[in-house]
């Protein structure tokens, strides 16, 4: 289920990137690492890249979370345990996807 909502609020993301992608270089909004900093440049790409990662993530998350959801339903009836280990599972790969799309938008900055 948490997947489901992340792939949401994903998709969520990548569309107001990709349409009103923050302008200036700042410390609040954004994608914010050293490299997308370094120049205006770079912070315009990474911006949009960032949407475009997000889509491609969200699309993913809305997969596998629709597939994990419906193991939680069947495990429901079945085994309690089971519900923990599941959610576990979605925070791991949530986990992974958020340092996946880290490294995607930083290794693709000049």
């Amino acid at each position: 289920m948490l997947l489901l909502i992340f792939s949401f609020l994903f998709l969520h993301f990548s569309k107001t990137y990709l349409s009103e992608p923050p302008k200036k270089i700042n410390k609040f909004e954004g994608f914010r690492t050293k490299k997308s900093m370094s120049s205006k440049e770079n912070w315009d790409q990474a911006q949009l890249l960032l949407g475009h990662f997000f889509k491609t993530i969200s699309t993913f998350l809305l997969f596998i979370g629709s597939v994990i959801c419906l193991s939680e339903i069947i495990v429901f009836f079945f085994s309690r345990t089971g519900i923990i280990w599941l959610l576990l599972l979605e925070c791991l790969i949530f986990f992974i996807c958020c340092i996946y799309l880290k490294y995607s938008v930083d290794s693709n900055l000049e």
